[in-house]
């Protein structure tokens, strides 16, 4: 796949096969152009780049679909729920980590530097591979944690 810069997109432009924000995850299929709210999320979330193995043209191509094309999609579909799932169960992991060393620490005044550290590695790592499932998890813990300590 080719990397395009995100400085390079132009608005009203389209690509002659999906545009991917990264492996998977589709962020412009070939009929729909690049729009100025789509530059501007790309860059204020900090992507500097977008993949495709499509090149860009003035005008929609004249067929957008296929075989190849709908593999491409069941694939990906694939891939994001199973990303969903993993950055699901991550997500409830890790609430369930740090509402122990926050209790820990509340009740204790006891914080343990390696555990916490040890969490921020699993975050960031698990950012790196999952950050758009991520951002996407549902909180399902109670409304009744608090964490402020007095």
């Amino acid at each position: 796949m080719n990397r395009i810069p995100v400085s390079e997109l132009s608005v009203d432009t389209y690509f002659d096969a999906p545009v991917f924000l990264d492996k998977g995850y589709i962020i412009l299929s070939p009929e729909i152009p690049v729009s100025q709210e789509l530059e501007s999320r790309l860059n204020r979330w900090g992507f500097t780049e977008v993949f495709s193995d499509g090149a860009s043209a003035e005008t929609p191509p004249a067929e957008t679909g296929g075989k190849e094309r709908t593999a491409v999609i069941i694939d990906t579909s694939v891939e994001n729920e199973q990303g969903r799932r993993e950055a699901g169960r991550f997500y409830s992991d890790m609430i369930d980590t740090l509402d122990r060393l926050f209790d820990r620490f509340k009740v204790r005044n006891d914080l343990r530097f390696e555990e916490v550290a040890e969490a921020a590695k699993e975050i960031m790592g698990m950012m790196k591979t999952h950050n758009r499932f991520l951002f996407t998890a549902n909180d399902t813990s109670s409304p009744e944690i608090k964490y402020i300590v007095k």
